[in-house]
């Protein structure tokens, strides 16, 4: 199943312009994995696009679907499949991953299953290492006490983190120079407007928004404040709360959306010049 977040009758293309004058589209869609995976896998590839940006957001540790039920969504052997069908590993296609990802919302208040959570952990460090993205900003169940390991595990793997001042991951994809900028838990609008201001001046033509902590970053002001930030073309929403809205809407030239939790979606940010 494939559904085009998007605000307009059929799809919501988002036209940017490129530093050279050119225009080029970006479109956010969301692959369900609600569905048999061969079913899932047709559907990504039948929305492929030249080049793509694929996002997996919140995994919270997770790494199968529930064993007591065979049918239920998710699973990172059901996501990588669909990835892989979407592009993930060729040129064309880079993968950004964020919110609470190794570890948990509730890690801290388990401690007795410390243990297989930091197995879970290691376990997801070796995927991503395959993976190969090109930004991983952590979630504040990444950041707390519980997740001590996490800075070791980053570095053996050479994981691509976007923290501890590293804040910004910039690449070109498709021809298109693109920044990802990490916002982490407790980073507020000025912080977003002066980060994406820097990657604007050191050449970037398409920027991302990747906010850690959504629910806490929306606190401050509505997602209509994005309509007065053209700084930013994509915000990718990690950390929403259960039954939050996660429609795709566009604020201004702003483009909003999330990318499913627990490994049960595929983002795909398409790019077409």
């Amino acid at each position: 199943m494939l559904s085009t977040l998007s605000t307009a009758e059929k799809e919501r293309n988002l036209g940017c312009r490129a530093a050279a004058g050119k225009l080029f589209e970006v479109r956010l869609l969301l692959c369900s994995l609600l569905l048999a995976t061969s079913l899932a896998l047709g559907a990504c590839q039948r929305a492929a696009a030249p080049s793509s940006l694929l996002l997996l957001t919140d995994l919270s540790g997770a790494l199968e679907s529930c064993p007591c039920d065979a049918s239920s969504p998710g699973g990172l052997e059901r996501w990588t499949a669909a990835a892989k069908a979407a592009g993930l590993g060729r040129a064309t296609t880079a993968l950004v991953v964020g919110g609470n990802t190794f570890f948990a919302a509730d890690a801290n208040r388990r401690p007795g299953l410390l243990p297989q959570q930091a197995l879970r952990a290691a376990a997801i460090g070796e995927f991503l290492q395959r993976a190969q993205p090109v930004a991983i900003l952590p979630g504040p169940a990444d950041l707390a006490p519980a997740a001590a390991s996490l800075p070791a595990l980053a570095m053996a793997r050479r994981l691509p983190m976007v923290w501890h001042g590293a804040t910004q991951s910039t690449f070109t994809l498709g021809g298109i120079r693109m920044a990802v900028v990490g916002l982490e838990p407790q980073a507020d609008w000025e912080i977003l407007r002066r980060r994406a201001q820097a990657v604007r001046a050191q050449g970037a033509q398409l920027v991302v928004a990747l906010l850690a902590d959504s629910d806490a970053f929306f606190a401050s002001a509505p997602p209509e404040a994005f309509a007065d930030l053209p700084e930013v073309n994509v915000v990718v929403q990690a950390g929403l709360a259960p039954g939050a809205d996660a429609n795709a809407r566009v604020m201004g030239t702003t483009l909003l959306g999330a990318a499913g939790a627990r490994a049960t979606a595929l983002g795909q940010l398409q790019l077409q010049p």
